[in-house]
C-alpha cells in the first residue's frame, strides 16, 4: 500500500500549530490545530511513500499506535490518500485520482471506476463551425 497527500489540497500554516487545508476540488476550507506528529506526517508526505516504511520511519520519534490513529484521522478528513497502486488500471490513473477527490473512501472510488469501465457511452453531436 502507498500513502500520500491528496493532489488537490493546499495546506497553509497559519501558525506553527494551526493549519488551513484548502480542498481545491470542492472549495472547502478546514482549520486544524496540529501537534508535532501531524506536522511530521504532513512534511514527510510530499511524495508517494510505502505505507509500512513510512510508519516505521516515524516510529523512531512517535508511538506506532499514535501514528496509525493520526493517519486514520487524516484519511477520514480527506487530507491523505492510502491506496494500492495495483488496483488502478494505468490508463485511468488521472480519472481515478479525480474520482477519489469526490468520494468518501478508496473502495467507493474503485467501485465507481469499475462502473464507468463497465459502461458503454455514445456521444452524438451535430453542428460546429463550417457545417
Amino acid at each position: 500500500m502507498n500513502i500520500k497527500l491528496k493532489d488537490s489540497i493546499y495546506i497553509l500554516e497559519d501558525t506553527p500549530n494551526e493549519y488551513h487545508v484548502i480542498f481545491t476540488s470542492t472549495r472547502k476550507v478546514k482549520q486544524f490545530q496540529v501537534d508535532t506528529l501531524v506536522q511530521d506526517i504532513i512534511h514527510n508526505l510530499l511524495k508517494d511513500n510505502d505505507f509500512d516504511s513510512f510508519v516505521s520511519s516515524l516510529s523512531a520519534k512517535h508511538r506506532r499506535k499514535d501514528i496509525l490513529s493520526c493517519i486514520s484521522s487524516l484519511e477520514q478528513h480527506g487530507i491523505i490518500h492510502i491506496y494500492n497502486q495495483e488496483d488502478i488500471n494505468p490508463r485511468y490513473i488521472k480519472q481515478v485520482l479525480f474520482i477519489d477527490e469526490l468520494t468518501e473512501s478508496w473502495s467507493e472510488t474503485l467501485s465507481l471506476q469499475k462502473r464507468l469501465e463497465d459502461s458503454t457511452v455514445a456521444v452524438f453531436g451535430v453542428g460546429g463551425i463550417g457545417c
